[in-house]
């Protein structure tokens, strides 16, 4: 493994200095944002960036550019693992540990709402990095992170130089330090790469990854029940579906979508709303009713949906609440099995209300996601003295089955 021996002072310096200028801009943005979701949100990425650049300046400059005395394979055995790129050190076991701390350090951060926040997202950034490094070394992570794992199989195989992020090639890009774009990753390099990757191993750790979440009751009080995917101009696309937010409510609805274009989707929701009163006896509920356009802004991998919606019926709020929401969907196996990610903010239009930042997390799995998809939904909601979560289950079917404009 050839990397560079000379001295590394300038680049060390340069990275610092303008990281650190990006740092201090987020935390001037969050403090304008006080009081707000906007707050949490920023200083959070604060946190999250900060863990990447570290990964960044652990693997360039002491990894590879050494700047500290004494032997690097003594000090971080890397050497081995460039030989052996298969064998991760890290267990199923330890991921699973920094996962369940993470979520507790989420939560109190959300509670503390103050610089506490930096910390848990530095801690997050930390724990993505261990799940994504071994995506990274499996062969569907070309579906997860393609270009994140093109790098990565370049540094492993002909430029040890470059491709030092994990989480991100920001750094990459920002530091000169990508892989020349003439670069190519050929089959061979894949299979030497690959070889006896476990995917029984990571089906696992999907599986309780998704069953910890699961079980943080994380569901916002509408469901979404889609993912970036538009229908195509023409088509439309039917979800009923069942919700059950925590023991207090029950919905029966349906989602529907029409195809106004390729990258455009008419989207519209109808369902009824089954309440407990503090005698667990079911009242007459509410019904919702919401419309509004969704964009595949990045085909099939990011959308944006604009929904507004009222309650109708006897115990009705007699209000519009409009839910900007960012779709960002991840395929795990191509066209049959995915992930969707659905962060958004719930504004009210009414007197003395206020909002409240939600998100959903989606999985939708078929043997052909353009004709149909059985979908499973959780998320929360978050106000300010707590949250409250729900679980949803859907089926999404074509009505018509004209093909689809575009395809991952």
């Amino acid at each position: 493994m050839k990397t560079i021996t000379n001295n590394p002072t300038r680049s060390i310096a340069l990275c610092v200095l303008n990281t650190a200028t990006i740092i201090y801009c987020l935390f001037l943005l969050a403090y304008s944002l006080r009081d707000t979701a906007g707050y949490f949100i920023i200083l959070f990425l604060a946190g999250w960036l900060s863990w990447t650049f570290a990964e960044y300046f652990v693997h360039r400059f002491l990894m590879h550019e050494l700047i500290v005395p004494g032997n690097k394979e003594n000090l971080f055995n890397h050497y081995e693992h460039h030989q052996n790129p298969k064998n991760l050190k890290v267990s199923f076991f330890n991921r699973s540990v920094i996962f369940i701390v993470g979520v507790g350090l989420i939560w109190i951060a959300w509670e503390l709402n103050n610089l506490f926040t930096l910390f848990a997202g530095f801690f997050t950034g930390f724990i993505t990095y261990n799940f994504i490094h071994f995506i990274l070394h499996q062969p569907y992570g070309k579906y997860i992170l393609p270009r994140i794992q093109e790098a990565h199989i370049l540094h492993h195989t002909r430029y040890p130089n470059c491709g030092y992020s994990f989480s991100t090639i920001l750094w990459d890009w920002m530091y000169d330090t990508l892989p020349p774009k003439r670069a190519q990753v050929t089959e061979q390099m894949r299979i030497n790469y690959f070889k006896n990757s476990s995917l029984k191993k990571t089906l696992v750790i999907l599986l309780c990854f998704v069953q910890i979440i699961l079980f943080q009751h994380c569901a916002p009080v509408f469901s979404d029940l889609q993912s970036a995917r538009t229908v195509g101009k023409g088509n439309v696309e039917l979800t009923p579906f069942y919700s059950q937010t925590a023991s207090v409510q029950s919905h029966f609805g349906i989602n529907g979508a029409v195809g106004i274009s390729p990258t455009i989707d008419l989207r519209a929701r109808f369902e009824h709303v089954f309440a407990f009163d503090d005698s667990d006896d079911l009242n007459s509920g509410v019904s919702v009713l919401a419309i509004g356009p969704k964009f595949g802004i990045i085909p099939n991998r990011i959308g944006f949906s604009l929904p507004i919606g009222t309650s109708l019926g006897e115990y009705a709020s007699d209000n519009f609440q409009i839910h900007p929401t960012l779709l960002l969907t991840q395929p795990l196996v191509q066209d049959k099995f995915e992930m969707t990610l659905a962060p958004k903010y719930l504004i009210p239009f009414c007197e003395n209300c206020t909002g409240n930042f939600a998100a959903n997390l989606g999985l939708a799995y078929s043997r052909d996601l353009d004709l149909w998809a059985i979908r499973a939904e959780y998320g929360r909601l978050f106000y300010q003295d707590g949250g409250i979560g729900q679980f949803s289950l859907g089926f999404s079917f074509s009505i018509l089955n004209k093909k689809r404009a575009f395809s991952n």
